[in-house]
């Protein structure tokens, strides 16, 4: 069980899941996903700032109901002692698919960039040792360094906007005409679907002190992040033109290219390789932790962090298991990850809030 000194504000859970959902939305969204997505690509994240805002005002109501219960032990109450520990055993095999499917993409998205003809196994085990020591540390701690990993973010966006102003033009943003409604709306339904992750963070709500301003706190956040994540879009798709933006493999690496500053550009590619690394590292901690927090329910344990080991053992054998290439991990989660999400993330809770009400509970 989690100390008293172990917690954190709602905002900083907030900030650790959304910044965990970045490292997500770059390893699950390639740039052939535009294609599908079309022209009006830039717009998808519109369609999900009401849809996640309201799923967080919704867990607010539950905790502003329950104020002392985490998320954990409201299951249990609301869907009784026997379904609870099925649905959160469900969550517990869903957040170790999760991260093992996270750790995967990491090692491919390595060896694809940068390390060509490398072993992804390589890199799969060197990302697992330093996320070994953080899951045996505190939450605390996480959201600290979490503090500098979005101040480096947003350091690198604001880099790369600045020094490529030449290279802008917002012309490329369009034409966008009615034909490209359909494909925003079906962008929109794989980010609300990776956006939804921060339903499954919430079972570290046990460490959060003011669960019941998670909504108010939570949405802030969420909104500022898919602006963010919405003006880095309007960035590569005002630099890029359509074509080309739809065959390059790493549009990010190829604006830094571009960008001469001081006669050199390796000092901002070195930024946006660390900003991506230590949010992908910052992910599979996080997931890993709500694994842990879900063992420790299911399981009755105290203290949940002496399996931290096996638990990322496990990972590494699921990540493995995984289908061999790039293009074939992009696949299963278009058709099978997103739908699950949808199925725990949203159906899932939005069953937990109806029962819950029927029972008076909430």
């Amino acid at each position: 069980m989690p100390v008293k000194q172990d917690r954190i504000s709602s905002k900083q859970l907030a900030m650790l899941g959304l910044l965990s959902i970045i490292s997500m939305t770059y390893h699950f969204f390639p740039p052939s996903s535009l294609r599908r997505d079309g022209r009006a690509e830039w717009l998808a994240m519109l369609p999900v700032i009401p849809v996640i805002c309201g799923l967080l005002y919704m867990l607010q109501h539950v905790y502003k109901k329950q104020p002392d219960k985490p998320l954990d032990v409201l299951v249990t109450d609301i869907f009784g002692p026997f379904f609870g520990r099925v649905a959160l055993t469900l969550y517990l095999l869903w957040s170790v698919m999760f991260m093992a499917l996270t750790i995967r993409f990491f090692s491919e998205r390595i060896v694809s960039s940068i390390f060509v003809f490398s072993n992804p196994v390589i890199f799969i085990f060197l990302g697992l040792i330093p996320v070994a020591v953080a899951l045996r540390g505190r939450l605390t701690a996480l959201s600290r360094v979490n503090v500098v990993f979005v101040g480096l973010y947003l350091t690198m966006l604001i880099a790369l906007i600045v020094f490529s102003l030449n290279q802008i033009d917002l012309t490329k943003l369009l034409p966008v005409g009615t034909k490209d409604i359909v494909p925003v709306f079906e962008g929109a339904t794989r980010q609300i679907g990776l956006y939804s992750s921060l339903l499954l963070f919430n079972f570290l709500s046990g460490r959060v002190g003011n669960r019941q301003d998670m909504g108010k706190s939570g949405s802030r956040q969420a909104i500022m992040f898919m602006l963010i994540m919405m003006a880095g879009s309007i960035y590569v798709r005002s630099v890029f033109e359509w074509k080309l933006l739809t065959r390059t493999q790493n549009p990010i690496y190829s604006a830094i290219k571009n960008i001469l500053l001081l006669g050199s550009f390796e000092r901002l590619e070195s930024l946006v390789m660390a900003v991506w690394v230590m949010s992908s590292f910052v992910a599979i901690t996080l997931l890993g932790m709500v694994s842990i927090t879900l063992l420790e329910k299911i399981g009755n344990l105290k203290n949940g962090r002496a399996l931290s080991m096996p638990l990322l053992f496990l990972a590494f054998s699921v990540s493995l298991l995984f289908a061999g290439h790039l293009l074939e991990l992009q696949y299963f989660y278009d058709t099978v990850v997103i739908w699950g999400n949808y199925i725990l993330n949203i159906g899932l809770f939005l069953l937990l809030f109806g029962v819950g009400k029927l029972r008076k509970i909430i």
